[in-house]
Order: C-alpha cells, then structure tokens, then sequence
C-alpha cells in the first residue's frame, strides 16, 4: 500500500510505503534502540529512544505509545504491560515551547506510520520541564492525546 499524508501546518508531504503488518514482523521486540525521523525546519535527521515490550502473541494488536518527555520517569514495557515508549531528542532545545513541540509531534507521526500504535492510547508523560511540555502539548493537540 502507497499513501501520501499531509503533515502539519508546515505543508509536508511523506511518501509511505509499505503497510503496518509488515512493520510489525520487522519491529525488534524487547528492545532499546534509536529511531530516525527527518526534522522539517533544518532537514536533518533527527534520533530518538525507542522502547518495546517483548513479542505479543497477536501480532495484528495495536499497543499504546508513551511519549516520555524530558525529566520523565523511567517506564519498562513489560509483556505484562505492552506498551511502545519514545523519548524525543526536543531537536537539542530545552522548554517544549517551540521547535521542541515540532519535534515531539515529528516522532509520534514517524511511530504511528511506522509500527502497531493505537491512535486512541497515545500519552504523554513527564516531570519538571517534561511535565511543563506535557500541559503545554496537549493544551495545542487535544485531539492527540
């Protein structure tokens, strides 16, 4: 499958490919590992954590994503509790309150196209200036989270 999806107010455009069964087979389970996506401002490629719980035994499960914010309490998905964390870089600017916002939203579209991510469980979490960023996020994206 082939899409093209409209993201933000700054009019990109990604071509997707693929679909997200085939994400699923090659997501690595019960890992700690660094996800890319390309920032819209400068274009440069931009890391982030990515953690996942060890292989569901549905595959076709959506799980929920934790988005861990600066100052953020450490989380484990578990098979217990399966669930995807990330932890965005904020594009190396301290605050969430300008290019850092751009950069959280970056990576839950980049998760959300590239893996099994329920777009009804998506949350935010944070202490400090993370927490800050969380109010301020979701006071801007109600419908996100």
């Amino acid at each position: 499958m082939i899409g093209i999806l409209k993201i933000g107010f700054l009019g990109m455009f990604f071509v997707m490919a693929g679909d997200k069964a085939s994400s699923q087979e090659q997501l690595k389970w019960g890992a700690d590992f660094k996800e890319m996506h390309r920032d819209v401002v400068t274009g440069k490629s931009i890391s982030f954590s990515v953690k996942t719980p060890p292989k569901p035994e549905i595959l076709a499960t959506k799980l929920p994503l934790i988005v861990a914010l600066n100052g953020g309490p450490k989380v484990a998905p578990s098979a217990e509790f399966p669930f995807i964390e990330v932890r965005p870089s904020g594009g190396g600017i301290w605050g969430y309150r300008s290019l850092s916002t751009v950069d959280v939203m970056a990576v839950i579209r980049t998760m959300k196209q590239k893996y099994p991510i329920d777009p009804d469980r998506i949350s935010l979490i944070g202490s400090s200036a993370g927490a800050s960023g969380a109010m301020y996020l979701v006071s801007l994206y109600r419908d996100e989270f």
